[in-house]
Formats: structure tokens, sequence, C-alpha cells
């Protein structure tokens, strides 16, 4: 086996000296790798907001922050080396924002050889604009922040956080994630919040809804100031600690761990069902990890 992986460590250094000297022959030189590295501001896009309905933006190797405008147009700012270019396109109220990413040998170069800052999108929005955003990244981190009238956001990151803070006129919010944390400050939804992570803890403060669904594998579930008609909270190997308005009177409550304790407002619990008539539904279930569920007024 040992062999077997020397001899494969050494073809790959021959076929990465080879493709060196190739480019060095061709005129390249180590540009073929440094290319990666030169990323300069791009023009920015900027567009009237009349007649926009939703920002579609699927980027890999990419931070994306969505915040409000400075006036009543839509910008979109990025930088844009010669293996990483942006696309954007609008048609039928739709923006649509995509890049092409060139991969070198078998791993990506532009998340190791440049700069978070260098690698931002940044879409400003007018904050009147009732607005979709459906945003979408692998390799990078969403925020989204101060837009009150943006209508329905569609979050989805692989290896990255979700972040979303002051938005108070969504009709729903649904947020995945895998290896990383969701983040909710002060945001108020209509309909249903839906949180979903793998590897990584769900956090909210100050978030109101009809239904909140927060689930992550392997972190835990922690809210404070939750008002929600319903609300699911599940973890695997995490505890589940949340603040809701109201009184247990007002929920039907289930509790339920494996390896842990429950505890209603910090009184140690052996009961996992109360209120089971009322159709207001607290479901909080961790397998390793404690149950902690607190009300305020």
């Amino acid at each position: 086996m040992f062999k077997l992986l020397a001899t494969g460590a050494i073809l790959v250094a021959v076929g990465l000296g080879l493709t060196i000297v190739g480019g060095v022959i061709s005129g390249e030189g180590m540009g073929m790798m440094h290319g990666y590295d030169n990323y300069e501001m791009a023009d920015p896009y900027i567009a009237e907001a009349t007649g926009i309905g939703t920002i579609d933006l699927t980027v890999e190797n990419r931070r994306v922050i969505v915040e409000p405008a400075t006036d009543d147009q839509i910008t979109i700012t990025y930088a844009e080396s010669t293996y990483d270019t942006i696309d954007i396109s609008s048609a039928g109220g739709v923006i649509s924002v995509t890049n092409d990413v060139s991969h070198w040998l078998w791993f990506t170069w532009p998340s190791m050889m440049s700069t978070s800052q260098e690698r931002t999108v940044t879409v400003y929005i007018p904050s009147a604009l009732a607005v979709d955003l459906e945003l979408e990244t692998e390799n990078g981190s969403l925020y989204v922040s101060e837009l009150p009238e943006v209508t329905t956001l569609d979050l989805t990151s692989t290896n990255g956080n979700i972040d979303v803070s002051n938005l108070s006129g969504l009709d729903a919010l649904d947020a995945v994630t895998t290896n990383g944390e969701i983040s909710l400050t002060n945001v108020a939804v209509t309909g249903t919040i839906d949180l979903l992570t793998a590897n990584g803890t769900i956090d909210m403060d100050e978030v109101s809804a009809t239904t909140i669904l927060a689930s992550t594998s392997n972190g835990q579930v922690l809210g404070t100031g939750i008002t929600a008609d319903d609300v699911t909270g599940h973890s695997v190997n995490g505890d589940v600690e949340l603040e809701i308005h109201g009184e247990l009177s007002d929920y039907y409550v289930k509790l339920g761990t494996v390896n842990g304790s429950m505890y209603i407002d910090d009184v140690k619990v052996t009961q996992n069902a109360y209120n089971t008539n009322l159709p207001n539904k607290l479901d909080l279930s961790t397998t390793n990890g404690s149950v902690r569920l607190n009300f305020v007024a």
C-alpha cells in the first residue's frame, strides 16, 4: 500500500512539473497558476429596480452579501480573475447571477490563493423593493440584512454559514447548509421558517413566525425571544435550548432526549408531554444532549 501511495505521489509531482514546464514553453509561464490569484474589481452591474421580482444567484467559492442600496437601483459588485468570472443577466423580471470557475488539477485555487474580500459578491437592493431572493453558494457564506420588503428567502450553502438579520416583511424563509451555522437575528416571517444544517449550530434571537422548523445533526439549536404558534427543534448531538414568548398553558409541549436531561423554566422534569389537547405545539428533542424550554412574557 505504501508503495502504491508513493508511486501516486510521484506521478502527481511529475504531472505538476510537466504542466508548469508546458506553461513556460507556451509563454504563459507561472501565470497559469497565478491566474487564480489575479482578482480585480469588475465594473459594477447596475439595473433599475422597477419590474424586478426575483434575484437568483448561484455561485461557488464566493461569499455573498445582500444589503440595502443607498439609491433606488440594484447594484452588484464583484471581483473576477482569469479563472473565475461572473455572468449576470436579466430577463422576465429575474436577475440571474452565476460564476464560471475553472478547476486546476483536482482542487480549486481561488479558495487557497485569494482573500475572502476578493471572492465576495455584494448585492445592493433598494430597501423599498419587494423581491424574492434565491441565493446559493458552495464554499462560501451568505449574509442578508436590513431589507424590510424582501418577500421570500431561499438560502443554500455548502461549507459556509448563513446569517440573516433585521428582516421584517418575509412571507417565508428557507435556509439549508452543510458544515456551517445558521444565525437569525431580529427576523419576522408571516409564514414558515425552515432551517436545516449538518455539522453546525442554529441560533435564533428575536425571531417570529407562524411555524419554525429547526434541525441539526451535530450542533445546538438555540433561541431567545421566539414567537411562534408551532416550533420544532431537533438535534442529534447537541442541546436544544429555546426561550418562547408565552406560557406552558398555551402549548402542547413535547420534550425528548435519549442521553440527557429535560428542563422547563429551569426546573428538571421527567414528564415529556403536556397539554396534549392544544393545537399549538412545541416539539423539542435531541439524542445526545439536554432539552431546556423557558417561557417569557
